[in-house]
């Protein structure tokens, strides 16, 4: 919309019986504001842990405790700072298990990375040299609904 300085949307979340909604206003996305796929997948997983790592055979899967996030192409996982172990991707990625997410930040066809709340962060690489398919990850905020396609 040429001229409009915020946009707005509502997430609906929904349970046996029970709706409740969530209103997001999202600022145009820019340098210092979230992107409507931040404001999304925050309204989903703010203050939630990470509560499975799914393997499947060519992509992994991050479970926070309901809604998922499928990254087809390969996640790059740091630890917090002063955390100097040399671990392999599967145990690094394991080590987010239990961790609470803090925040995202969202660079179009760059990256969209999650940062969690003892300093650990999950980046999923959006540039086109990344992807090993059309889509690079997805998000599902309940099973069977999806919210974001990167």
């Amino acid at each position: 919309m040429a001229g409009a300085t915020t946009a707005s949307c509502t997430v609906f979340f929904a349970k046996v019986e029970k709706v409740a909604l969530r209103h997001v206003s999202i600022d145009p996305p820019t340098m210092t504001s979230k992107t409507s796929n931040q404001a999304i997948f925050l309204a989903s997983v703010a203050d939630n842990p990470v509560s499975a790592i799914l393997f499947v055979q060519d992509y992994v899967g991050v479970d926070f405790n309901g809604p998922l996030m499928y990254m087809f192409s390969d996640p790059i996982v740091t630890l917090p700072p002063g955390d100097t172990r040399e671990l392999g991707f599967r145990d690094k990625i394991c080590e987010l298990i239990g961790q609470v997410v803090d925040s995202a930040e969202e660079q179009p066809d760059e990256f969209f990375k999650i940062s969690f709340k003892n300093g650990m962060t999950l980046t999923l690489p959006l540039d086109q040299d990344s992807r090993v398919q059309v889509e690079a990850g997805t998000f599902h905020h309940q099973r069977g609904k999806m919210d974001i396609v990167w």
